[in-house]
């Protein structure tokens, strides 16, 4: 019985290293389809429409019924370009925009490096974008339902980009809070993490991979299930 834990070993040590293997194939396919990517690129910025990008994503189904928020086709109207390159450890997503009367930045970006995700921020101007915390408060206890829905109002597919606050477990602001706070407001900083994957896994694995399926509405695979969770 004594030599079983050290064939064990063996078996994690083939296993570790195969996984390192696919990982490093993978990693260097996705570098080779960066020079395809930007040949596609130039044959779309010579021949192709300029709201080529903005038509691929309202075209998928499922981050059109699921993550569009009310003034997102509006947004998506100053769309310049998308693009995504592939490094050795993960992706980069910037998405470029002209001007546009909802926020600041000319690109958005978010970035994978060994599932340590990072995002460029995005600032809402005056009166657009998704309600503040104070702002959903008083909507909620204003007695006003009847009133017009604003179309300037509300959550959005870019909402995605936001930077997001430190972990919990790393944040010193919350240091002084209880273990049992910390343990609900670290779940809920995962979750919003895994929904933003969720929905960049959209935009990369399926509309910046394969966006003639999306335009033909043919099932791409990866997003069926998982692009139908809202980050918000």
């Amino acid at each position: 019985m004594a030599a079983v834990p050290a064939i064990q070993t063996r078996i994690d040590e083939l296993q570790n290293s195969f996984h390192d293997k696919v990982d490093d194939v993978m990693s260097e396919r996705d570098l080779k389809r960066n020079d395809i990517y930007a040949a596609r690129t130039k044959v779309l910025k010579e021949k192709g429409p300029k709201n080529f990008w903005a038509l691929v994503i309202q075209s998928h189904e499922d981050v059109a019924m699921e993550l569009m928020g009310p003034y997102d086709a509006t947004i998506l109207d100053s769309l310049e370009d998308l693009n995504v390159e592939f490094t050795q450890d993960g992706y980069k997503l910037t998405i470029k925009f002209g001007r546009n009367d909802f926020f600041e930045e000319k690109e958005l970006w978010a970035e994978d490096v060994d599932g340590d995700m990072k995002f460029s921020g995005i600032s809402w101007k005056d009166g657009k974008g998704p309600l503040t915390e104070a702002e959903e408060e008083q909507a909620s206890a204003s007695k006003s339902g009847t009133k017009r829905e604003r179309d300037d109002r509300g959550p959005s597919l870019f909402e995605v980009f936001a930077e997001m606050a430190p972990h919990p477990e790393e944040d010193e602001e919350l240091e002084e809070e209880d273990d049992e706070e910390i343990e609900e407001l670290v779940g809920e900083w995962e979750e919003d993490l895994e929904d933003r994957k969720e929905v960049l896994g959209c935009l990369v694995d399926e509309i910046w991979a394969d966006p003639a399926s999306v335009l033909a509405k043919l099932p791409t695979g990866k997003c069926a299930e998982g692009c139908t969770h809202s980050h918000h």
